[in-house]
């Protein structure tokens, strides 16, 4: 069982891969934010970030930096979702990109790949 970060501001895209991620036997934890986030990333130490790239305050490029330049998250494996496209030339690289909307076998083949 991997322990994964899922960030969304869309409560009900948040809470549908809550749903999709614990049938696959992995524990959540669950945040609106990319601030929300490092704050969960203060006590908790997931295996895997899943997190979209559009949302306020902090968003998934601003996240998937602070996670990648910190010596003590910067193994923690991170994936951008996003409906609009992605910058695949920004710095530091996700471990995977993910485009809305999703369907379940692409989240459980996403996790087995990962996790």
């Amino acid at each position: 069982m991997a322990k994964v970060l899922i960030v969304d501001d869309e409560q009900s895209l948040l809470f549908l891969l809550q749903q999709i991620v614990e049938e696959q036997g992995h524990y959540v934890l669950l945040a609106e934010n990319g601030e929300q986030a490092l704050h969960a990333l203060e006590k908790e130490n997931p295996d895997l970030i899943i997190t979209d790239v559009m949302m306020p305050i902090m968003d998934g490029y601003q996240l998937l930096m602070e996670v990648k330049t910190r010596p003590e998250l910067c193994d923690t494996k991170v994936v951008l979702i996003s409906a609009a496209p992605i910058n695949r030339r920004f710095e530091p690289k996700p471990d995977a990109y993910l485009t809305k909307p999703y369907d379940l076998v692409t989240i459980e083949d996403l996790l087995l790949q990962l996790i």
